[in-house]
C-alpha cells in the first residue's frame, strides 16, 4: 500500500501521507512508511524532525531511522543531536548510526557522542564508540572514549572496544599509504 501511494501520487507529493503513516500503530506499515521516506529523506527532512520528539516512542524510533539524509539539510544535525540524548535506548543508536554516517560533517556530534559513552546501554555505547571512530577518529574525545571503553567492566564491550579499535587502526594505516 506504501509503495503503490508513492507510485499514485508521486514521491514528492506521498511525502504527507507517508510522514503520517510513521505514527501507524501497525508497526508493519510505520516501518514500510520510514523505508520509502529515507529514499526521500532530503525531501521529507522538514516534516520528519518535529517527530524526533514526539510522546510516542515508536514514532520517534522511525523519525530517526527515516533521516538519513546529510548535515546539509536544514534541522537534520539538530534532530540528530536532541536524539542522541532521548531516554529510549533504540532512539540514541538509530540517531548516533545516522550520524556515524555523516562522517567528519557531523563532528558537532562528537562531545555529545564523548558524554554518552557512560550511557548505561551497552548496545548505546558501542554505536557511539562507532560514530566516534567514524566522525572523529584522530580527536582526542575519540581516542579518551576508547580507551575508557577497553577499560570497562562488560567483558563483551571491551571485545567490541578492541574490535572498533582494530577498525580504526587499519583505516589510518590505509590513509597512511
Amino acid at each position: 500500500a506504501i509503495d503503490a501511494l508513492k507510485d499514485c501520487l508521486g514521491a514528492k507529493d506521498a511525502i504527507p501521507a507517508l510522514v503520517k503513516a510513521l505514527r501507524d500503530h501497525d508497526l508493519k506499515v510505520a516501518t514500510a512508511a520510514m523505508v520509502t521516506l529515507s529514499t526521500l529523506a532530503n525531501d521529507a527532512a522538514p516534516q520528519i524532525i518535529p517527530l524526533v520528539a514526539d510522546p510516542d516512542v515508536q514514532t520517534r524510533r522511525q523519525a530517526v531511522q527515516a533521516l538519513r539524509c546529510g548535515p546539509q539539510v536544514p534541522g537534520v544535525l539538530s534532530a540528530l543531536l536532541g536524539a542522541l540524548k532521548d531516554k529510549d535506548a533504540k532512539v540514541r543508536e538509530g540517531a548516533s548510526v545516522n550520524l556515524m554516517a555523516m562522517g567528519a560533517a557531523a563532528k558537532e556530534a562528537v562531545p555529545t557522542l564523548a558524554a554518552g559513552m557512560s550511557d548505561p546501554n551497552a548496545d548505546v555505547r558501542y554505536c557511539f564508540l562507532m560514530a566516534l571512530g567514524n566522525i572523529a577518529p584522530d580527536a582526542k574525545e575519540t581516542k579518551d572514549a576508547l580507551a575508557a571503553a577497553l577499560k570497562d567492566s562488560d567483558p563483551k564491550f571491551v571485545d567490541r572496544a578492541k574490535e572498533i579499535e582494530r577498525m580504526m587502526k587499519a583505516a589510518q594505516a590505509r590513509q597512511r599509504k
